[in-house]
């Protein structure tokens, strides 16, 4: 149990210094990191030829798109470059795939390979290893969305819940972001991160979502609710 726990920290803390290298480093770099990963996820689902396609392909687009991070700084620079990149391979993915085949579903699941995954399986053990799972997470939750989805890129309010904690998002950077950009569908591939995040959190935490904004409700409804 050590051990896991051991490696489970090791794992939190290179996600914490990758996110707070790649808000703080140059773009181009952590371009370079980010399709060296993504070439690595897209070599064992299609093999070189196909792999080499769609990077060749969303590299062009991300060179295309304007210079529209100016006034981001801090965390907002990290989310900027995540949605940036998440649009180029998006639009990659559109022109590569063949008919069956979810451009949507594929930039979420590469995405959450490569962004999320590790993150979001340590923050479960390391919940699965406290006390008591849902009050360490519901402590630790309005200040991640303070320093981690600052408003007014998110804008939200706290809903009173006597088995839980919830909050409803009326506003989201993401979905802005990709509206912006006459891609609403794509928030989808970032919605889903949650529901993904949520299914390595302890059992003693239960996410319900009923509503998004990129489905045409008026707010994201989030509700966590604490399992007895």
């Amino acid at each position: 149990m050590l051990k896991r726990l051991r490696k489970a920290l090791l794992y939190f803390l290179l996600g914490v210094f990758t996110g707070i290298l790649i808000s703080r480093k140059p773009e181009a770099l952590a371009l370079k990191v980010n399709m060296s990963l993504l070439k690595r996820e897209m070599l064992k689902q299609w093999g070189e030829e196909r792999a080499n396609s769609v990077i060749a392909a969303f590299r062009e687009y991300y060179e295309e798109l304007p210079e529209d991070d100016v006034e981001m700084k801090g965390v907002m620079k990290y989310h900027l470059e995540i949605a940036r990149q998440g649009l180029a391979l998006y639009r990659a993915l559109s022109d590569e795939l063949g008919r069956g085949e979810d451009p949507v579903e594929v930039t979420h699941q590469l995405m959450w390979d490569i962004y999320m995954k590790k993150p979001s399986q340590v923050m479960g053990s390391v919940m699965a290893n406290a006390r008591d799972p849902f009050d360490g997470f519901a402590q630790g939750l309005v200040w991640t969305n303070a320093h981690v989805f600052p408003e007014p890129y998110w804008r939200r309010t706290y809903v009173d819940m006597e088995d839980g904690v919830g909050m409803d998002y009326t506003g989201c950077f993401y979905y802005d972001y990709f509206k912006s950009k006459g891609v609403p569908e794509l928030t989808r591939a970032y919605c889903e991160m949650d529901i993904r995040q949520a299914e390595c959190f302890p059992p003693q935490i239960e996410f319900v979502r009923k509503k998004t904004l990129p489905t045409g409700y008026d707010k994201c409804d989030f509700r966590y609710y604490k399992r007895r």
